[in-house]
Parts: structure tokens; sequence; C-alpha cells
């Protein structure tokens, strides 16, 4: 169904494209974007974002302000990180008055859940609804204004807390009448209780992706609200010890796709139970687990058994290794998944080890090339089954690489053509900093990492500077902390030609900044990350009012596009501290606070 929908939009588009490039070759004679006629301009706001448009065009002229108004169905709302000023005219401009045409809505926002700032009750036409890092205490408002929906076909959810009781939101959702894929994000409370078996509520949902825990004991009254599914996805399932497992009351007969990481308590027989209860139809499965799950000889049996229509067999098996000895009785016990039963299905494995503190582990996964993604952690690693399969050296699936120390990435012969995600442990001796960027040109695409993380501690600004410079593209930055030597000051730093020119061409919007950050190494990077919006440091508390005032000056052409401050680790005094600059006169701005699960968010 998906499918079908993209070639639908990919010829939808197609069509668009060929009109406005004959509206510009008739326009050819205009010199200015406003000489193009209406219909064009609508054509060429199909392609932005709607965020994108009403920064781009709401201030421009009179004319271009009252298109914004009348955007052509369906319109696709987007509400990421604003200042409230902000999303002010942006709710006037283009969220009410397109409010009937609007198809999708993906609010990223974490302050727009609230009765106050946004409402639902306008979207009558929505068909796609994305909530993102909502507050627990907002979600059951927010399932509530969904019931007059009567085109929702497609809902994703991810809550910054967890959900205590998890219940109450599935039955609202299974009763939305027209929902047919469904991703939730609720966070791991570690809820025990059992849904009421379904009597008169059955769900539409097709599509169903659960990334919070999920108990063994729990599905069976779950799974009866949700005959018409197709495509499950479990990605922390957990067995109870003290808790049997129910007789199944209903079979999943259209489930093809089954997704399931489960925990290190869940066995063989486990599994074996939800094959035979509920999976009997099932063409692709893909399952992540640790080594007790790992038996080739139990897995035929249950493929042979329960799994008639199998085509796609992906397993991922992370094995832990008590003893060095361990290793061996490790890779003679994988040799069965060499057998015929295997190879004749075009299912073919690999056995790669790596150390990881406080004991070694391997990790035995499916080679196909239909393996979906999955992060790899590069801690002297080696293969260990290349006798048994052609060893992997370009690995297509993983998209987040962890490499822990300059041995592995001088020594390391594989290359992941696929990945956007990068760390960089903190292993590393001092003195390979200035050759990195060397190193990992050959390990994987620098241009197209968009998130990239360095555990290092007292990593000098000079040699990070140096990596962003070969990163472009990315958007999300982590560092542990940043090393400024004495005679680098401000000035000498602003001047250099590296900071100059990743300053100007970088797209980093997020920074986190694990370790104590003060006022001088704030102000370094704001002159480094002009594009800044969300920045996550801990402070000194003394340290508060002078970086407030830097990050919230409107007059510091550095940080117009910052919105969200979060102060890690906060206690109740930084908080009590924050409200005596405000009652004391003490700060010439009033930004918005919140306090949260430890942390003090400040926003425009």
């Amino acid at each position: 169904m998906e499918q079908i929908k993209r070639q639908q939009s990919d010829s939808f588009d197609e069509n668009k494209r060929k009109k406005i490039e004959y509206q510009i070759q008739v326009n050819r004679t205009g010199t200015y974007f406003e000489d193009l006629a209406n219909e064009t301009v609508y054509n060429i706001f199909d392609y932005l974002d709607s965020y994108d448009i009403y920064q781009g065009f709401s201030n421009l002229n009179s004319r271009f302000s009252s298109l914004l108004t009348e955007l052509n169905p369906p319109v696709r709302i987007n509400i990421p990180l604003m200042t409230s000023i902000t999303f002010n005219g942006y709710t006037r401009k283009i969220i009410l008055p397109n409010a009937q045409k609007t198809h999708s809505l993906r609010i990223s926002n974490y302050f727009m859940y609230s009765n106050q700032v946004f409402t639902l009750l306008h979207q009558t036409c929505l068909r796609r609804l994305i909530l993102e890092n909502i507050e627990a205490q907002h979600l059951e408002n927010i399932i509530h204004q969904l019931k007059p929906l009567l085109y929702l076909s497609s809902l994703s959810i991810i809550t910054i807390d967890p959900v205590t009781d998890k219940n109450p939101i599935y039955l609202q959702i299974f009763q939305l009448p027209s929902l047919k894929y469904c991703k939730l994000s609720l966070g791991n409370s570690f809820f025990k209780k059992i849904l009421v078996l379904a009597n008169n509520i059955f769900s539409s949902i097709e599509y169903l992706i659960i990334d919070h825990e999920i108990y063994f004991h729990q599905l069976d009254a779950f799974f009866s609200y949700v005959p018409q599914l197709r495509h499950l996805s479990l990605n922390f399932l957990c067995k109870c010890e003290i808790t049997a497992n129910p007789l199944p009351s209903s079979m999943l007969n259209y489930v093809t796709h089954l997704f399931l990481k489960v925990d290190n308590h869940t066995e063989l027989n486990d599994l074996e139970y939800l094959f035979a209860s509920y999976f009997s139809s099932i063409h692709v499965l893909q399952i992540s687990a640790d080594d007790k799950c790992m038996s080739a000889h139990l897995w035929q049996r249950l493929i042979l058994l329960y799994l008639p229509n199998l085509h796609v067999f992906d397993v991922l098996f992370d094995v832990h290794l008590q003893y060095p000895f361990d290793r061996y009785c490790y890779e003679y016990n994988v040799l069965p998944f060499t057998v015929p039963f295997w190879t004749e299905r075009q299912w073919f494995f690999d056995l790669r080890s790596y150390q990881k503190r406080p004991r070694d582990r391997m990790v035995f996964y499916t080679t196909n090339p239909y393996r979906k993604t999955y992060n790899l952690c590069l801690k002297s690693l080696n293969t260990t089954m290349s006798n048994i399969h052609n060893y992997e050296t370009v690995l297509k699936s993983v998209k987040h690489v962890q490499i822990s120390n300059e041995m592995v990435m001088n020594q390391c012969i594989e290359y992941f053509p696929n990945a956007t995600k990068l760390t960089l442990k903190d292993e590393y001796s001092t003195a390979v900093y200035d050759s990195i960027p060397f190193f990992l040109n050959r390990i994987l695409p620098l241009q197209q990492l968009q998130i990239l993380i360095i555990e290092f501690h007292n990593f000098p600004i000079l040699n990070m500077i140096e990596i962003l410079f070969i990163m472009p593209n990315l958007h999300t930055l982590t560092i542990q902390s940043m090393h400024v030597l004495f005679n680098e000051n401000k000035t000498v730093l602003t001047q250099n030609e590296k900071f100059q020119s990743v300053s100007k061409t970088n797209c980093i919007r997020y920074v986190t900044f694990r370790d104590i950050c003060t006022f001088n190494k704030v102000e370094l990077l704001i002159m480094l990350f002009p594009r800044l919006q969300h920045l996550e440091i801990n402070i000194l508390k003394k340290d508060m009012k002078s970086i407030l005032e830097c990050l919230f000056n409107i007059n510091n052409i550095n940080t117009h596009n910052f919105v969200l401050l979060c102060f890690k680790r906060a206690s109740r005094i930084h908080f009590q501290h924050f409200n005596s600059l405000v009652h004391t006169g003490l700060l010439r701005f009033h930004p918005k606070v919140k306090y949260f699960d430890g942390a003090l968010y400040l926003w425009q």
C-alpha cells in the first residue's frame, strides 16, 4: 500500500515539475521570482516545508502573504522548534487559514501541546499526525482530540517521559475509525497490567510499531483488538518471570511481516509460543536477541513446524563471553547454520567478535542484502567466521558506527556507505587527534553524516573544528567537553581560517555539551554554530545570568535562530536562582521556563 502511494506521489510530483519548468520557460523574459504566475508559485510551494514557506515568503509583500492563506491541498503542516512570536504569526498566516485543507501535521516542538497553545479541533480533514517530544501529562488530552478526526489513517506518538498506564491510551487509539498505521513510543514504565479482552472494539490498524516495553503475558489481550494487523514491530518485548503466558484466544491470520527485539530473559520456547499461537502466516521475520535464542537446530525445527511461508530470516544475536575459551564454543555452535537447510534458502550469516567492557562480546547476524539497519561498535573488531562465509567488508546496513580507539580506526578494513551517525568513544590517545579526519575518510562517507557524538574528555577545539570541516551536513552534535588552550582566546580562535569556514557553512542546529559548560565556551559555541536552535548543557549557577543574556539577546546576530535552552542535571536550586534573577529584575528579558524531569527548559 505504501509503495503504491509513493509511486502515485512520484508521478504527481513529476507532472508538477514539468509544469513548473514550462512556466519558467514561458517567463524567461521575467527577471524576478515575483513575475511567476500564482499557479507556478503554488506548485513550488508543494515542494517546500510549510514552515520554510512561512519564513521565506510571509514578510515579502502583500501578494505572497495572501498566497499563504490559500495553499493547494493537501497541505502539510510542520511545527518545529520556534519562538512564541514566530508561532503566533505562523498560526495566523498558515495553520488556521489552511486548517480545513491540512492532511498532514507534524509537531516536534516541546511546548505546543497544552490547550492554551495548540488544538487539533480545526484539523477535521487530517490524515497523518506525528506528535514528538510530548509530555505524558498532555497525551490523554491530545488523544481525546483525535476522536472527531474521521479520516486519520496514520498516527505516530513519541513521548519525552514514560506513560505509566498505557492501557487507556491503547483503548482510545483502537477506537479511531480509519487508522491504518500506528507508531507508539511511550517510554518504559514497566507497567504489567493486562487489557481486558476485546468485545466490541476492533481496530482497523494494519501497520503497528511499539517502541516501548510490552510483556509476553500482555500480548494476547492486546492482539484481540487488532485482528487486521499485517506488519508488526515490537522493539522491546519483555518476559515477566512471575507470569505465565496465557492461552491464545485469537490468531493473527494476516500478519506477514514481524520485527522483534526481545530482552535477555527471553528464550526460544517463548518465541515458539508466539509463532505457534499467532504468527504462522509470516513471510518476513527480523529478530534481535541474545545468545539464549541462538540455536540452529531449534530454529530449524521452529521454522519447519510453525513458519511454512517464511521467506526472509533476518537475525542479530548479541553474545556475551564469560571466559576467553567461550569464543571457541560459540564458533563451533554456529557451524550448523551452514547446512543445506540454510544455504538453500540463501540465508547466510557472519560472526564477529569485539571487546566491550566488562567482558568480550560477539555478534551473530544475517548478511543478506535485505538485512535491516543496525548499529556496530568497533572495538578490536575481527571476524571469526570467514571460513564459513565470505567476510563482508562493505556493510550497507549499518547506520550508526561507534569507533572506540585509534587501533580500530587505523586497522579497520570495513566500509559503511550508508552510515549517517558516528560516535567516537573516549579511548583515543591525544597523539592521534590530528590524524582522525584522515582515517575516518577511509571508513565512511563523511559528507552524508548527520549526527556526530564525540566522547573525548578535554578535546581541543581546533581538533574538533578539523573534524567538523569535513562533515558539512551535520545537524546534531554531542560533545563530552571542549578544551581551549590559554593562548586560544576568543579573538584568536574566531580569526582562524577553519573556524570561519565552519561557522559560515555548517548546518548544525542541535548541540549537547555533557560536561560543565562555562560562559566563555557558550560564546564560542554560538559563534561557531550561528544556526543553532537547541542547546543542552550543564552549568554552574554563577554562569546562569551571563549565559542567558548571551543566548536570548535579540541583538546578537549569532543567536537569531536560537529557540530552546536546556540546563541538564539542574536542581531546584537552579530553578530558584532563575526565578530570583527574574523577580529582582537582573534579567533584561523574561523567557518562558519549565522545570521537568531534572532539567530546566527555557525558550523565547
